[in-house]
């Protein structure tokens, strides 16, 4: 990662440190809101499970996962990009050591963790190849990874691009992002030597923008529900966040 992307990266992510500690911190309060970390926390920690040994946080932010990651059983070390975030991360994480790092080249050992997340991560990442290579260096042979993805396939994401090109609505999320397309990642972490894969969907809009914006309280009621029945099922063009796990063969 380096140029312009990574100075935006940088800059925007170390601005927002609060901003996004809060985020998780109140998802889930009020039952009649809907924020889609709740959701995705929560499935990222069921396709984890249960284990030992180290985890990876890799683009821990301010380091919200680092409690239910301990009480999975796991030994948790942290890692960002952000210096924000990790001032951030190494105050609210106790004993868990927190890093620096460029998720591209982490400064890891081959074979040093068990378990790893990269939540809200591989969106910013110029490209997925190397980031999976070396992901699988540093991974135990039987190792579990589970990442989330931005999705392409996304019908309410495709219409915010076209109001964007229009001038109707400006883009919230600023700096540079990628969307992937689910099938294409799989095939890609296949190739870099990756097996087990399985999904879950999550952050569905069942109206669609700007009735989302102007009827909230039946758009969130609606999406609460679409979570239940859908997160489980392959219908990719509902939903905008895409959870990948998968594994290191062996073990």
């Amino acid at each position: 990662m380096n140029g312009k992307p990574r100075n935006r990266i940088e800059e925007r992510f170390d601005r927002e440190s609060p901003a996004w500690r809060e985020i998780y911190r109140r998802s889930g309060r009020n039952p009649f809101a809907y924020h889609d970390k709740q959701y995705r926390r929560r499935y990222v920690l069921e396709m984890l499970g249960k284990g030992s040994g180290r985890v990876l946080d890799l683009g821990c932010g301010a380091g919200e996962f680092f409690v239910d990651l301990g009480k999975a059983g796991y030994s948790v070390v942290g890692a960002d990009f952000s210096s924000e975030m990790v001032r951030l991360a190494a105050a609210a994480g106790g004993a868990a050591p927190v890093v620096r790092a460029d998720a591209v080249h982490p400064p890891f050992a081959p074979r040093s963790f068990r378990a790893l997340i990269a939540v809200g991560l591989l969106e910013y990442l110029p490209e997925d190849g190397g980031a999976l290579a070396e992901l699988r260096r540093i991974m135990e042979p039987g190792g579990v990874l589970v990442v989330t993805l931005r999705n392409r396939r996304c019908l309410e994401r495709r219409l915010w691009d076209a109001c964007i090109r229009r001038g109707w609505m400006k883009r919230i999320s600023t700096g540079f992002f990628r969307e992937h397309d689910p099938d294409a990642f799989e095939a890609a972490a296949a190739h870099a030597g990756f097996t087990g894969f399985s999904r879950r969907y999550c952050h569905f809009y069942p109206l669609p923008w700007p009735l989302s914006k102007f009827l909230a309280p039946v758009n969130n009621v609606l999406a609460h529900l679409w979570e239940r029945i859908f997160s489980r099922r392959r219908i990719p063009w509902l939903a905008s966040t895409v959870i990948v796990s998968f594994r290191v063969p062996g073990g």
